[in-house]
């Protein structure tokens, strides 16, 4: 496996190494097994010395787990009990409090509660902290706000998500976008990135849970009157 660090789009190792993960995915398939996503993060800046680049992620925080096995398993998010942690599929929400009830973790069927609106801290959020990957962060470590104050970027409307779909290799990629734009006057350092997502944890109760949290292979500074994009890029093989 590699280590992490940005490529340019068509840097032929960046290909070899995602060529790797499909044949991972198909491996997976002949075995019946679910396939694991792979995802990747394209950074973008307006200024032309930067260019695009992309990178792997290895993201997916515990929240994430516990989403999903409450989904796919049919299990409520107090059947290991109230604690946060291992054992347990009770999650964290980005202000800390534990959630733990007897019904399952579900997704409200409105896009914006899971993608976000203008200005607004759900979708993909950024913050400037180097504080190495944990397993069990449920924040970014030091988010940046939506505003035009110092260390702040404006947070623009997220696109809607869309889709690429290979028949002939059978892969279905999701594209999740946002941009942020630099209206504070003075350069703003990017260190992490990640996706945060409001999830229901009763009928009518919710709250904001980080799903993905990405450590920049490097800082991304983002100059006065310059826009940074992120797309994120979700891709499963399917069996046929």
């Amino acid at each position: 496996m590699i280590k992490s660090r940005f490529f340019l789009k068509n840097d032929p190792v960046f290909l070899r190494e995602f060529d790797e993960r499909l044949n991972l995915q198909r491996s997976c398939i002949e075995k019946h097994l679910f396939v694991p996503p792979i995802v990747t993060l394209k950074v973008s800046l307006s200024s032309k010395a930067f260019g695009e680049r992309v990178f792997f992620s290895n993201s997916y925080v515990r929240n994430f787990y516990n989403w999903l096995v409450s989904q796919c398993a049919g299990a409520t998010s107090n059947i290991g009990g109230s604690s946060f942690g291992d054992g347990s599929l009770a999650n964290k929400s980005v202000t800390g409090s534990t959630r733990s009830y007897s019904y399952y973790f579900f997704h409200s069927y409105y896009i914006n509660e899971f993608a976000g609106t203008q200005g607004s801290m759900l979708g993909i959020v950024i913050g400037k902290s180097s504080i190495p990957f944990s397993f069990d962060h449920y924040n970014l470590q030091d988010i940046i706000s939506s505003g035009t104050n110092t260390n702040q970027l404006v947070y623009n409307a997220p696109s809607s998500p869309t889709r690429t779909w290979d028949s002939e290799t059978r892969l279905f990629t999701v594209h999740h976008e946002r941009s942020f734009y630099n209206g504070s006057g003075s350069n703003v350092s990017v260190t992490e990135a990640g996706f945060r997502s409001t999830l229901y944890y009763t009928g009518s109760s919710s709250d904001t849970f980080l799903l993905l949290r990405d450590l920049l292979p490097e800082t991304c500074i983002v100059p006065p009157e310059e826009t940074l994009t992120l797309t994120y890029n979700f891709s499963i093989t399917y069996p046929s």
